[in-house]
């Protein structure tokens, strides 16, 4: 695909506003709770869609699996390395640095628990891997696939049962591991979905009102269930799981169609769409809501909205400054041009 779909740039911008605000709120009440119930699945089926439109099935599995650790995994470690620094330093800054803390954090990135926010990325590595090498062995077996899913619906339900069941009373590590596999097990349902959307739109013929209509709808289930499950995907916490799965799909296709009809209209949203990894690795393992608080503290003032506003103007200037002069940090060609022009230079 050698253009953008503008349309998912947008709902990945808007999601990723929903994220940064998910993290100023309460997330078990209100509005937080209804943020919580589709903005991480919503992601997943925009990668699923993603890998339909790229056709990531014509790579041999040597050549995906390249590819996503250059497009994943690079940008992983990069930014997890600098956050490790960026907690060295702000802990040396208040007198209270150990080693134990940073042994945690270089431990958390290897074995793909994640640092924060960071837990997204090698989910979503494990997730498109095991769609790749799902649909590689089980492509055009229609039956075999529908029964396949909702085996790994029912497992993924059966695994973040036993971690709620299981928490505190197994080693800790024990009960990462297991969380680390169960999210990318859920976001690999997510991504499946988000690859046969595609096929079912494709397929029908369906007008703009209907399409604009079955949106709202969407939507309004989704504002209907929410408040009656808590959810937190990072943890594995998916509550009641057909409440769950009904409200993520819900909430991620409603936002998706009327992505579709107004995505071409704002382009500041639709930037930090096509941006939304440097946003969702930099707002929370930075601190950068915990600093654009402080501004307003100290001047008296405590309003989320310039908060929020803060902390986005902020993000802004990060994305210019990391396109324009370190791209490197986060782009595995612009690294390796980089290391190819010292070696060159020298």
């Amino acid at each position: 695909m050698t253009s953008r779909i503008v349309f998912l740039d947008f709902a990945r911008g808007f999601s990723v506003l929903l994220v940064i605000i998910g993290h100023m709120i309460p997330m078990n009440e209100g509005f937080g709770q209804w943020i919580y119930s589709f903005h991480i699945p919503i992601f997943f089926i925009i990668s699923g869609i993603l890998f339909y439109q790229k056709n990531e099935l014509k790579y041999s599995k040597k050549e995906f699996l390249i590819r996503k650790l250059k497009t994943i995994l690079f940008p992983y470690i990069s930014i997890s390395l600098i956050n490790i620094l960026y907690s060295i330093i702000t802990s040396i800054a208040h007198n209270n640095f150990t080693i134990s803390t940073v042994l945690n954090e270089l431990l958390s990135t290897l074995s793909f628990n994640g640092i924060l926010a960071l837990w997204f990325l090698p989910t979503l590595f494990l997730s498109e891997t095991l769609c790749y090498l799902f649909l590689h062995y089980l492509n055009g077996r229609v039956m075999i696939i529908s029964v396949s899913i909702i085996l790994t619906i029912l497992t993924s339900v059966l695994l973040a049962g036993i971690i709620d069941q299981t928490n505190g009373s197994i080693p800790s590590y024990l009960n990462q591991l297991l969380n680390i596999f169960t999210r990318a097990l859920i976001g690999f349902i997510f991504l499946l979905f988000g690859y046969f959307l595609p096929f079912v739109f494709t397929r029908i013929n369906i007008s703009h009102w209907l399409l604009l209509t079955l949106g709202v709808i969407f939507l309004c289930i989704n504002f209907i269930l929410y408040r009656f499950n808590k959810v937190d995907l990072h943890f594995s916490i998916i509550g009641n799981p057909i409440l769950y799965y009904t409200n993520a799909l819900c909430g991620s296709i409603g936002v998706l169609i009327i992505s579709y009809f107004i995505g071409g209209h704002s382009k500041i949203i639709s930037f930090w769409g096509k941006n939304s990894l440097i946003i969702f690795s930099t707002h929370l393992n930075f601190n950068l809501i915990g600093h654009s608080n402080k501004i307003f503290s100290f001047i008296g003032i405590d309003n989320i909205i310039l908060t929020l506003l803060t902390v986005l103007i902020i993000e802004t200037l990060i994305i210019l400054l990391v396109n324009k002069f370190f791209p490197f940090i986060i782009n595995y060609y612009a690294f390796a041009n980089l290391l190819k022009n010292r070696k060159f230079s020298s």
